[in-house]
């Protein structure tokens, strides 16, 4: 054939998988195979920066078309990649059920796409749901600081550096599977080259997967792009879910799971006087009967919903003896920390940040779900929170005003800023938003602050009312040193 042209209507040419990161992760033993940042060894980093240079010359090549901007959930999009045969999730249409709870959905059977579709989807694709396979392969053609949601099957959790290795080469985040087969025993299920010729042999009719456990992987996907979008990483990183083998680091107070909240008293304590008024000089039995509607209609409903609580108190009072009080309220309820401040802030709004700045030096900010609550509450039924976990994208406020003069220029209510739940995958956001506006005296007006695409709002009941309960009566809380509206239907 020396001197002959031969032309191929199609032609499929092998690579040599030697150094490279799929290779490496069944070439090593388990506790070398890891990609993850920072590298561990020139070699390693070479061989990342080879595989970089590849993709780049593959997606250049194919002229692959740029993947549309992700603002924001709404134009997130999961796909979901459906198996058949061995490697089947049982469960599978309640998966992709589970998933359209966060963002837009796309199940696929690669079998059924042609290449062309396959590049585009893949392109577009900010999150890939997938059970360990060759169809995992395609996470070459996912936008970096995508997320990789890697299914083992049960026992085969130490198969994980085969994808994932090259997904974290191709700058993707992933998310492993942890199932309760698996143990704590990161090695289980490896065995380099021998083990993933026998991964097949146990498991002919596919597996299950908890619904709970897959909840709780796309709500750390949706989490990773989130911090994505707002400060732009481009660091890949790999945790596992559950975090049931301490491979995230926790907290004193415990924060690191959906289940988990941090509630956390707020503003003045003692409080007199009406709306604008910032004086700690009211009745102390009054104070005393918030402290114990607190407990009833707060710590209790929480703990029956099945919350893991912990509790930090960061209030103000300038009478020695009531700061005692205080102490050892909060001691009788073991909070941790508990700070009094003698004069209160500036506004509302600078108070509020300032109490957020607290709870991140004592490293809880974003390790749980949190509840903001005023002190100066008295509780007359149960807070109506949600009950974990929750998997929205969203801040739950009281209720909104009810006023015409309280609409917003966007044409949406205000909203009550007496308590507030903030899930942990939207803490960064909430934070930011005040901090944005700042100048602000309280965050009635945060209807018109937070876009929809990044956070929404949800009501916790359904009805309007006045926040300040001298004005206007709602069926939850009053305000301690201050007059009660009575109920409107009265």
């Amino acid at each position: 054939m020396s001197g002959v042209n031969v032309c191929f209507r199609d032609l499929t040419i092998g690579l040599d998988p030697r150094n490279t990161p799929f290779a490496f992760s069944v070439q090593q033993e388990a506790d070398k195979a890891t990609m993850s940042s920072p590298h561990q060894s020139p070699q390693v980093d070479d061989m990342v920066q080879k595989h970089r240079a590849f993709r780049k010359f593959i997606l250049d090549g194919l002229n692959s078309s740029k993947p549309v901007q992700s603002p924001g959930n709404d134009l997130e999009l999961v796909t979901i990649i459906r198996r058949e045969g061995i490697r089947k999730l049982q469960n599978h249409d309640q998966l992709v059920n589970i998933s359209r709870e966060f963002c837009h959905t796309a199940e696929v059977q690669l079998e059924h796409l042609n290449f062309t579709a396959q590049r585009k989807l893949f392109v577009n694709t900010t999150i890939l749901v997938g059970v360990h396979g060759q169809a995992l392969s395609n996470v070459l053609f996912l936008r970096e600081n995508a997320v990789l949601i890697l299914i083992l099957e049960p026992g085969k959790y130490g198969l994980k550096w085969m994808f994932a290795n090259l997904g974290l080469a191709s700058g993707v985040h992933v998310v492993v599977v942890r199932r309760p087969e698996d143990g704590c025993n990161d090695h289980v299920g490896w065995g380099g080259v021998k083990d993933h010729l026998t991964f097949n042999d146990n498991n002919k009719n596919g597996s299950f997967l908890e619904a709970n456990t897959f909840r709780e992987a796309m709500q750390m996907a949706t989490q990773l792009r989130q911090e994505h979008r707002l400060r732009h990483e481009s660091r890949p990183k790999i945790m596992s879910v559950p975090d049931t083998c301490g491979a995230t680091k926790v907290s004193a107070a415990g924060q690191s799971g959906i289940g988990n909240v941090t509630v956390v008293v707020v503003g003045e304590m003692f409080r007199d006087g009406p709306q604008f008024s910032r004086w700690t000089n009211g009745s102390e039995a009054e104070q005393i009967t918030a402290w114990k509607s607190f407990e009833a209609y707060v710590m209790n409903p929480l703990r029956a919903m099945g919350w893991n609580i912990s509790l930090v108190i960061d209030v103000v009072t300038a009478n020695e003896t009531r700061k005692r009080m205080i102490e050892e309220w909060g001691i009788s309820l073991q909070a941790d920390p508990i700070r009094i401040h003698d004069a209160t802030a500036a506004t509302q709004l600078e108070g509020l940040l300032r109490t957020l700045e607290f709870v991140d030096k004592q490293g809880l900010g974003g390790k749980a779900n949190m509840l903001l609550v005023r002190g100066d509450l008295v509780f007359i039924s149960a807070i109506p929170c949600p009950p974990p976990p929750v998997t929205k994208m969203a801040i739950f406020l009281p209720f909104r005003t009810w006023k015409k003069k309280d609409t917003l220029l966007s044409g949406r209510p205000r909203s009550a800023d007496t308590f507030v739940f903030i899930p942990r995958t939207v803490a960064r956001d909430f934070k930011q938003t005040l901090i944005t506006n700042r100048e602000m005296t309280s965050f009635h007006a945060i209807a018109d602050w937070l876009p929809d695409w990044l956070v929404t709002i949800e009501y916790m009941i359904d009805s309007q009312h006045d926040s300040d309960s001298a004005k206007d009566w709602n069926p939850v809380y009053y305000m301690t040193g201050r007059s009660r509206a009575a109920p409107r239907d009265s």
